[in-house]
Order: C-alpha cells, then sequence, then structure tokens
C-alpha cells in the first residue's frame, strides 16, 4: 500500500496538484517533518498508509452548502483537469505494478534454486482413500491416463517438474487441455476437462506427484537406520511402488500401545537389505508412519539477461492476471468466495507461512520467497484498485472520463452519492473478508 500511495504522491506532485500529508501508516501521528508544504508522518497503526490532497473533500462541503459546483482553488485536486486528476488515480495501481516488475526482474535476474517431485503422476483413482475427490473418475482417468506416465507439455507449454505441472493446470479450470504424455518412452497426446477446484479456484486434473521413497533425511532427530539414497521396495514382503503405497501398507498395520516394527527392505548401493525398523505414532492423524522426507530434484531458474529477466516477470504478472480475473468469473459458477477472497489475517499469516518455509532453507531463499509473494499482492492491489468500483481508483477513473467526455464537472451531490455507494460496497468487502478470515482462524 504504501508503493501505491507514493505513486499518487509522486503524480500529484507532477501534475501541480498539491499534497498536504503523506502518511505511512494510518491514526494517530507518532512522528512526522514539514518540507515543501507537505507533512510527512509515521503513524500508529502500521497497515499501509494514506495521501492527502489539498481539496480532495471538497465535494463534501459544498453538498453541505447545497452548492452546484465545487469552488475553485489554486492546486487543489478538484480544480485540476480532469485528465490530471486521471493520472493521479492510476498512478496508484501502476506504481503497484512497476513495483512487481522490478522485484520479479532481480529476482528471475539474481536466479534461484528450488525442490519440485518430477513430473510424474499418481492417479487419485488409484488411491481415493488419500484424495478429495468427489466424482470418479477423475478427467485424469477419463483422458487415459495411468499412474506412473508422464506429463510433459501443457497446452504446448513444458512442464520440467511437478511444480511447473501444477501451476499449468492451477490456471485452467474448467477448460480442456492438451496434455502430451510420456508413457514407458512412448510419447502421444490426451485431451482432459479440467473440474474446478471450488476453494482455490483451481483447475483439477485428479492427479499427485509420483513420489519414489528414496530416503532424504530424518524428519527429526537421529536416523533409525535408513540412509539417505536408500530406495524402498517392501514393506513386510508387500511391494511398494510409490509414497502411497507406502502409506497405504502403514495404514494396514495394527495401531497398540507398543512400539510397531516393520520389515523394510531397501535398495542399497545396488544390494537388497532388509531392516527390521520402528514406526514413529502421528497422534493428530491416528497413523504409523516412516518418519523420513522423501528425496526430490533440485532445480535452477534464472533469466539470461535483464531483458530476459524482464519478460519472464511480465509473464508471471500476466499469468497472475489472468488468474485473478478468471476467478472473479468463477465466483459464479461454483467457486466458493469465503475461501477464495483473503483479508489482512490471512494475508499475514500466508506472508509469515511463506517466509518461514522459506527461511528453512536458507536467509536468501527466506527473502526471495517473502518479495516473491509481496510482488504478487501488489499485482492483486493493481488489479483490485482498477475495479470500476465507487471510491476506489478504477471508480474515480470512471467519473473523471464521463466529465472529459461530457466537458463538464459531475455536480457534488451525484458524486457524493456515487461515492457513497462505493463505501457501502467496500466496507460490506471489508466485513465479508474479515468474517471469512475470522472462520479460518477458529477452523484452524
Amino acid at each position: 500500500m504504501i508503493i501505491h500511495e507514493a505513486g499518487h504522491f509522486l503524480a500529484a506532485r507532477a501534475v501541480g496538484i498539491h499534497v498536504e500529508v503523506f502518511s505511512v501508516g494510518w491514526g494517530k501521528k507518532l512522528w512526522g517533518f514539514t518540507r515543501g508544504g507537505t507533512e510527512y508522518r509515521i503513524s500508529l497503526i502500521p497497515l499501509g498508509g494514506f495521501v492527502k490532497m489539498k481539496g480532495e473533500t471538497a465535494y463534501q462541503k459544498a453538498v453541505e452548502e447545497g452548492l452546484d459546483e465545487i469552488e475553485p482553488q489554486e492546486n487543489s485536486f478538484f480544480s485540476a483537469a480532469p485528465w490530471k486528476r486521471i493520472v493521479v488515480a492510476i498512478a496508484g495501481p501502476a506504481m503497484n505494478l512497476l513495483f512487481a516488475l522490478l522485484v520479479l526482474a532481480i529476482i528471475n535476474l539474481a536466479g534461484f534454486s528450488y525442490s519440485s517431485f518430477e513430473n510424474r503422476i499418481v492417479l487419485a483413482d488409484d488411491y481415493p482413500e488419500y484424495h478429495t475427490v468427489s466424482d470418479l473418475p477423475t478427467p485424469a482417468a477419463r483422458a487415459g491416463l495411468e499412474t506412473g506416465d508422464r506429463i510433459l507439455r501443457v497446452n504446448g507449454e513444458a512442464a520440467e517438474n511437478y511444480s511447473e505441472l501444477r501451476q499449468l493446470l492451477a490456471t485452467n479450470a474448467l477448460e480442456e487441455v492438451n496434455l502430451q504424455v510420456d508413457r514407458n518412452g512412448q510419447t502421444f497426446q490426451r485431451s482432459a476437462e479440467l473440474v474446478l477446484d471450488n476453494q482455490t479456484g483451481a483447475g483439477i486434473l485428479g492427479i499427485s506427484p509420483f513420489i519414489e521413497p528414496i530416503i532424504s533425511s530424518p524428519v527429526e532427530g537421529e536416523s533409525r537406520g535408513l540412509e539417505p539414497g536408500d530406495r524402498i521396495t517392501a514393506i513386510n514382503a508387500t511391494e511398494v511402488d510409490n509414497s502411497f503405497d507406502v502409506r497405504r501398507v502403514l495404514d494396514s498395520l495394527p495401531i497398540g500401545t507398543d512400539q510397531v516394527y516393520a520389515d523394510i527392505t531397501v535398495q542399497r548401493d545396488g544390494e537388497a537389505v532388509t531392516l527390521e525398523h520402528p514406526l514413529q505414532y502421528n497422534q493428530e492423524q491416528d497413523a504409523l508412519y516412516l518418519g523420513y522426507y522423501y528425496s526430490q530434484e533440485s532445480y535452477r531458474h534464472a533469466a539470461d539477461g535483464p531483458l530476459d529477466a524482464l519478460a519472464s516477470g511480465w509473464n508471471e504478472i500476466g499469468n497472475t492476471l489472468a488468474m485473478t480475473f478468471k476467478g472473479l468469473g468463477l465466483m459464479f459458477r461454483g467457486l466458493d468466495p469465503m475461501s477464495a477472497l483473503s483479508g489482512p489475517i490471512r494475508i499475514v499469516d500466508m506472508v509469515g507461512q511463506v517466509t518461514a518455509q522459506g527461511l528453512s532453507q536458507g536467509i536468501a531463499e527466506g527473502l526471495r520467497s517473502f518479495f516473491h509473494l509481496l510482488s504478487l499482492l501488489s499485482v492483486a492491489l493493481f488489479f483490485g484498485n482498477l475495479l470500476p468500483i465507487p471510491v476506489l481508483d478504477g471508480g474515480q477513473i470512471v467519473v473523471f472520463t464521463a466529465e472529459m467526455i461530457k466537458r463538464k464537472p459531475i455536480k457534488p451531490r451525484t458524486f457524493f452519492r456515487y461515492q457513497t455507494i462505493g463505501a457501502i460496497i467496500v466496507f460490506g468487502l471489508i466485513a465479508f473478508v474479515l468474517f471469512s478470515d475470522l472462520l479460518y482462524i477458529f477452523a484452524g
């Protein structure tokens, strides 16, 4: 929000509108100074900020005095030409967009490493007890896909790993996608119509990553016999091919008060090794588990240069805007707004979780995760503020554009009613997302 308000501030100064206050935060003033006729302050509530321009509430005074026109004031907001007010209104969202582009370009130029599972898939139909899929067969099964297949491309775009595959599928809810599939070295094409995840708005194919049970490291503490690189091939003489097979065998074992053991057969340095291994009990899930992470592949992303970095950033912004715009339409086709819309509580929680997850892989990754999410939130602010809702920048642009076309200023009372309608809509949305956030907290 500070970036957004800085856009309004700079644009107002550029077109000759006097800015009376530029505040970081809201509420009671904690500290400040005045320079060039503008008071710069830090306020009590550290949520965004605001810019107060000369005469921006003059329409309220005109309404109170029953005037049909706003009294002109030198260097005031409503005395400025409509095109100047449009520039000021656009500048806030534009600054959000520019900030996001620069941050994403810097991230892409610096490059980053990440871990992901392969682009190999497991069908939810084969393990329905571990998937929350309401309708079977899934789109993947209807398209003729099988567990173990690799999805190489979605609508012609390459999916090098499962993370990229998930992102490509997410943007195509309720649409038919063309899939390039590899099965045992044979490549073929399949089409599938994705269903809607009404909680997130993402497209669902009905798959999970095919995770080979290759040991990476213990979840906590010391290893209890398994070593990094061990490939689990059987548990209690039952062959396992992926992580869901492991889960299914462990869930079949009785849970008692005594320590439970299982005979784990692994491939280690080209030889089969069987060892009796203690299992851990997860009280929250009431389930047994091995207590190890499975290995993931490491990938590196880096732009070839500044222009490529900017192009990659712009492409991500475009995808984010497309998803956001499409999400509005999906609310009329089954998307649950209570789950899809996030308020300040969930946003802070999201930022904290993403940053903490990044910091677990190092300070550099933590900073990258934080600024990446910040850039996407900035894109969301760009989109939201340009919606043609009174009070928001988009609503202001509509009014000022109408003034330009009619060559006549809007009457103060009309503008006041327009703003009042917008305020009701915006405060209603705020109340809705706050209520949604509270449900999110109490639901755990």
